[in-house]
């Protein structure tokens, strides 16, 4: 079974993205962690092929915690998803080695293609966003 890790702090988001995941990528699990110090924890204890990380996170940030888990695993596919969409946020998220960003304001259009481009047999190729679901870098 395939592992997809939820990294977000507030709750009830967390929740509706494992349920909407869960119903739409058959044969994945989805984990979930509600800090960057959780998700290194379950990282390192279970297998995951892609992280959803907020970029802001209480405690350690998101690309704090996802250059560690890079680091501890380079197959490991890192999504930042965050409430800015200026370019300094795409670049420090570029700088940590995440393989993706999506604005958490489009969400609901950009994030599944990325999640299914990492989940893919040709999973190390670049994912190229289309400009208008401003999906990926």
């Amino acid at each position: 079974m395939t592992n997809i890790m939820v990294v977000e702090d507030n709750t009830i988001l967390r929740g509706l993205l494992r349920d909407w995941l869960s119903a739409e990528l058959a044969g994945c699990r989805v984990l979930e962690a509600a800090s960057g110090e959780e998700a290194l924890e379950r990282g390192g204890a279970i297998p995951i092929s892609v992280a959803l990380m907020d970029i802001g996170l209480p405690g350690m940030s998101g690309l704090e915690a996802a250059r560690i888990l890079i680091a501890r695993d380079p197959g490991l596919r890192v999504v930042i998803l965050s409430i800015h969409d200026e370019e300094r946020y795409r670049q420090e998220a570029a700088a940590a080695g995440v393989h993706a960003y999506v604005p958490k304001q489009n969400i609901y259009t950009g994030l599944l293609p990325v999640v299914r481009k990492f989940l893919s047999p040709d999973k190390y190729s670049t994912v190229v966003a289309d400009k208008n679901k401003r999906s990926a870098f």
